[in-house]
């Protein structure tokens, strides 16, 4: 009874799966030759529209650093008001 559920289980039994993974996978990732693929997809880009690409993603990333810089700047400054003050 209990060897039925087992088999209906998708990830049983486990360090099989494991061990193939362990073994197959370098070989793939190998195969696959990604560092290739990606440099031949950046160098065939056009330089302005990979430039567009990058300050698109890094747009919003910019924002929330000019809005950290403003947060603490405002905090120094109203610390440096207090220990005038004080």
């Amino acid at each position: 009874m209990a060897e039925g559920w087992l088999c209906i289980f998708p990830f049983w039994p486990w360090p099989p799966r494991k061990q193939f993974l362990i073994t197959e996978v370098p070989g793939l990732v190998a195969s696959l030759n990604i560092r290739k693929i990606v440099t031949r997809k950046v160098d065939s880009l056009d330089l302005l529209r990979l430039e567009k690409l990058l300050m698109g993603i890094m747009e919003e990333q910019f924002k929330y650093i000019n809005l950290f810089g403003a947060l603490i700047g405002f905090l120094i400054g109203l610390l440096n008001l207090l220990v005038l003050e004080f």
